[in-house]
């Protein structure tokens, strides 16, 4: 899919997904950000699959949508559950968005989301949906 892409071929969006669909975790980002402009709701969806695989910036990009309402409802407190989520999974430019969030959140709804983040951290079946 990702030679495709950089190629041009309209094909490799069908590749991408088949990958995503099959699990590959990379794909499942790449789905994701093929499908933001025409169908943001799903690349939220694609962008939190990969985030609960462990991909950082899928949890980032998940964290942004979610701070803008892009694709759903807007919620601070989400994003910075998976900014977090993010940063710990090792994509340190998270850091510039939890710092952004934690200045316009209540230190409760922040202490919240932290407690979100470490137990998403240790299962995935706790992470918030995008």
């Amino acid at each position: 899919g990702a030679l495709l892409s950089e190629a041009g071929d309209p094909d490799a969006e069908l590749w991408f997904e088949r990958a995503a669909r099959a699990g590959h975790v990379e794909a499942r980002f790449n789905h994701a950000r093929a499908l933001l402009d025409s169908d943001p709701v799903a690349a939220r969806d694609w962008y939190g699959q990969a985030g609960k695989a462990g991909f950082g910036p899928a949890s980032f990009n998940l964290s942004l949508m979610l701070a803008r309402g892009q694709g759903g409802a807007r919620s601070f407190q989400k994003a910075l559950t998976w900014a977090l989520v993010a940063q710990e999974q090792g994509f340190v430019q998270a850091a510039t968005l939890i710092g952004a969030l934690s200045e316009v959140m209540s230190a409760e709804a922040e202490g919240t989301a932290r407690a979100q983040a470490g137990l998403c951290l240790a299962d995935v079946t706790a992470c918030p949906d995008g």
